[in-house]
């Protein structure tokens, strides 16, 4: 079957349009994530649609391109990306489909080219996997996996509270039997009340964490169905604890949560965090992304999210396609190169 590659040539009515047929669809490939994070990041932004001879698209991807000058190199990143995978769960694209979007981008646009896909290593993942290797992408296994706990919703509300450990039951219904009230507040005055605390839990800890620009610049860019979801939780009009999420294509993920004082106090977390869970399921999804672990470095938020149940997962990795073997060379010795692109996987 032959392919056509589209690059640039269409808008972002049409690109919402064809991606929200992707079960993999998420936050990281709407138009406007990838217009902010590449002005974040002082990158250049393509976007490609590859369609079968029938007219139909069997893959899609947003590529953030940046000049690493001193590797000599130009390198694009897929983030959590390519879409291929269909709302039947099967994957739409083919290994001739993949060359055809490397060959587009390889040599003429970027010397390496980095695919991030959102796919857990499942028995698809590890279809995609060889299709990628079969297309000429090679795994990357200096770059970290992402790994998370992820709740099915395969037995409804019931079973996602029979999943959880009786400690978070426990803090669960000891929160629900309160005066506390959850708000859901996707407006700019939500999203002002959220970063101040994120910002004031920031400096409390130390920490440096993702920057609040990152989603709310998006957020007023969004369409109603693909904006993000901020549930604030307060205690007689203060706000003690919010959490932000996403729910696009099959999942819902969470994205940032903070806790102050007071919602540490009160345990806020666990309303708030039960509640983006419930939002995830009447949105229609199949399961809830916690948003990464970390039991070495975070063990704190690590047990946590293991005591809400769910089973954790590694997603399939980063794969690279290169322009020769001296740039494939460069890469494999460049120990700094994550510090100078600074780019997530």
């Amino acid at each position: 079957m032959s392919y056509t590659v589209n690059i640039d040539n269409f808008d972002s009515s049409y690109w919402q349009e064809q991606a929200k047929e992707f079960a993999d669809y998420s936050l990281y490939q709407t138009w406007p994530y990838q217009e902010n994070r590449a002005q974040m990041d002082s990158c250049s932004l393509s976007r490609a649609v590859v369609t079968d001879e029938n007219g139909q698209v069997c893959l899609m991807c947003q590529v953030r391109i940046k000049e690493v000058k001193a590797l000599g190199l130009k390198v694009g990143y897929v983030q959590w990306g390519p879409l291929v995978r269909g709302k039947d769960d099967q994957l739409k694209c083919s290994v001739d489909a993949l060359v055809e979007l490397k060959n587009a981008y390889v040599e003429n646009m970027v010397n390496v080219l980095r695919v991030v896909p959102n796919m857990p290593a499942h028995a698809v993942g590890s279809e995609f996997c060889q299709l990628l290797k079969s297309a000429g992408f090679k795994h990357s296994s200096k770059s970290a996996r992402y790994r998370t706990i992820a709740i099915n919703f395969d037995n409804g509300e019931e079973g996602i509270r029979k999943g959880m450990s009786q400690n978070y039951r426990r803090g669960l219904k000891k929160t629900e039997n309160s005066q506390l009230e959850i708000r859901r507040q996707d407006d700019g005055e939500g999203f002002s009340v959220f970063s101040e605390m994120y910002s004031d839990l920031q400096q409390a800890k130390g920490f440096g964490g993702l920057h609040m620009d990152e989603f709310s610049n998006p957020q007023q860019m969004l369409s109603d169905d693909e904006k993000l979801s901020l549930l604030l939780l307060y205690n007689e009009d203060r706000p003690i604890s919010g959490i932000l999420s996403t729910n696009l294509g099959d999942s819902g993920m969470l994205l940032l949560a903070v806790s102050n004082e007071e919602g540490r106090k009160l345990k806020g977390a666990y309303p708030t965090w039960f509640a983006s869970v419930m939002l995830a399921l009447e949105s229609g999804k199949i399961r809830y992304d916690l948003g990464g672990i970390d039991p070495e470095k975070n063990p704190g938020v690590y047990n946590f999210k293991s005591r809400m149940g769910g089973a954790e997962l590694y997603y399939v990795g980063a794969y690279d396609a290169f322009s020769s073997t001296t740039v494939k060379a460069i890469w494999a010795v460049s120990d700094t190169v994550r510090n100078f692109l600074k780019f997530r996987s």
